[in-house]
């Protein structure tokens, strides 16, 4: 089975994600459902930034 591996920036400022990340990455991220992250709080923060309705405990 092949995969596919996507490198997601991560917005460490506070600003929105749409000024610092394209849409159609946000749009790519909101699809996954399999992340392997350097620090879990960090990238927790960004994903509820980019989906308010994501369950991260699900992932």
């Amino acid at each position: 089975m092949k995969g596919k591996l996507y490198m997601l920036p991560v917005n460490l400022s506070e600003a929105d994600l749409q000024w610092a990340i394209p849409e159609n990455v946000l749009k790519q991220t909101i699809g996954l459902k399999v992340f392997i992250v350097e620090n879990i709080r960090t990238a927790r923060r960004f994903l509820k930034k980019a989906d308010r309705t994501i369950d991260i405990d699900q992932l």
